[in-house]
């Protein structure tokens, strides 16, 4: 390369980048519109300001109701209620298993207090992770559907990624479930086809694993205040952030419920601290019987002669 050519990033200094071109020490300028979160902490540290419609979100959690209902809130009472000039969108909601459904099957009063319009709310109970890429495929594809919301929670009997068990973590035991990265790429290329928003929820586990996810993130509810969120960020278009964000999400789970997840959850007792015994209470003594005829035969006095009355000759 000639001395006097300028080296290309240096050319651009001072202009505007293009929309498709972006610094890893800057957040990214998404071309396509975002959604705000409600939370302004968050807000600021994902690119564009918001949830980005039209590309794949990934949410890992401990598991199932763990905290994604109070995270995504604010944004789907948004998308289902709608506002004056337009009016409230589907949300479709792709359940897992139904083996595993019962446990942790979403409470419709709950997500009411939230702020969710319940009559938007499609829900579709599948019987396998791959019936449920398709189903999120096809919504993504028919339009029409403001979000989509996927447990990708593996099917009983199936680990949740290399580090589960023993066997697992082998080499052999690293391509733990081939198909859900081509499900996830599917879905991307599905979401940027369209403006729905899409967020794919997998267990924590999977938090080594590769994703086509241009943004994911790791929630958990916090043990000391179950009030509050804590988030990372651990993949975005933007420099890395290795502090977590604590989001307060009681603003918007009412007065009684929020004054009792603002108490400390009940700590499980130390495995090395004795538990205490009651000592048994010894029986009573029993009293030795006594030998017939023991005690003392009292015999009555004979009755004093009346005055007058002759005695008996002996």
């Amino acid at each position: 390369m000639p001395a006097t050519a300028l080296d290309p990033i240096d050319a651009l200094q001072g202009q505007p980048w293009p929309a498709a071109l972006w610094r890893a020490d800057q957040l990214a300028q998404l071309a396509t519109p975002t959604c705000p979160s409600g939370f302004a902490a968050l807000d600021a540290e994902l690119p564009g300001g918001g949830w980005p419609q039209g590309n794949l979100c990934e949410l890992l959690l401990a598991g199932p109701g763990q905290g994604e209902w109070r995270l995504l809130a604010p944004a789907l009472a948004r998308l289902t209620r709608g506002e004056a000039a337009s009016p409230g969108q589907t949300v479709v909601c792709i359940g897992a298993p139904p083996a595993g459904a019962g446990s942790w099957r979403s409470h419709g009063p709950g997500l009411a207090t939230l702020g969710l319009a319940l009559p938007q709310l499609l829900w579709v109970a599948v019987a396998s992770p791959a019936d449920g890429a398709w189903a999120a495929e096809q919504a993504l594809r028919a339009g029409g559907v403001g979000a989509v919301i996927w447990w990708a929670w593996p099917a009983a009997g199936q680990h949740h990624g290399p580090h589960d068990s023993p066997q697992h973590r082998t080499q052999q035991g690293t391509q733990h479930s081939p198909g859900i990265g081509l499900d996830l790429r599917r879905l991307h290329l599905a979401a940027q086809a369209g403006r729905a928003l899409l967020w794919v929820l997998r267990p924590q586990a999977t938090a080594a694993q590769s994703s086509p996810a241009s943004l994911r993130l790791a929630c958990r509810i916090e043990a000391q205040a179950p009030g509050r969120l804590q988030v990372h960020l651990l993949k975005r278009r933007g420099p890395p952030r290795e502090e977590p964000l604590s989001l307060d999400s009681t603003a918007a789970l009412g007065a009684v419920l929020a004054h009792r997840l603002g108490q400390p959850l009940p700590q499980p007792r130390p495995a090395s601290l004795p538990i205490p015994t009651i000592p048994a209470i010894p029986p009573a003594p029993t009293l030795p019987k006594e030998p017939p005829h023991a005690r003392p035969v009292v015999v009555p006095a004979p009755a004093a002669t009346p005055a007058g009355r002759p005695r008996a000759l002996a």
